[in-house]
């Protein structure tokens, strides 16, 4: 049996977080995308998915992550994805180039770190 995934939204110093556990595929593509979503409605400049507890990522959920990281960019936001390249989410993400589209964190830290980097240290 599998580990359906699930979605929590957070705040990390004034950064929304989507925190994701399980596995994301067409079963559940549809929350996965409504997280990303509503986690970027607000006003703050960037975005981070932690994807490190992601046992399990299909082509749909690549699809979705870069397309709502190129919804962003038009926008002058930015999308940051949290999974090491040891991770299960990691590993799938680094074969599948989607640092070509949205930089790939080794934590929250380094997400933050970064986006800190990009706004000249601003909050």
């Amino acid at each position: 049996m599998t580990e359906q995934a699930t979605f929590k939204l957070r705040e990390v110093e004034g950064i929304p977080v989507v925190d994701v556990h399980g596995e994301i595929d067409i079963s559940n593509i549809e929350q996965f995308k409504e997280s990303l979503r509503t986690a970027s409605s607000g006003e703050a400049p960037a975005l981070i998915v932690k994807l490190e507890h992601v046992t399990y990522l299909d082509s749909h959920a690549i699809a979705a992550l870069v397309v709502h990281g190129k919804r962003l960019h038009t926008i002058r936001r930015r999308a940051y994805v949290v999974a090491g390249p040891k991770s299960a989410a990691g590993k799938i993400l680094g074969i599948s180039n989607v640092n070509l589209a949205i930089p790939l964190c080794e934590s929250i830290e380094d997400a933050v770190s970064r986006e800190r980097g990009a706004t000249g240290g601003a909050r």
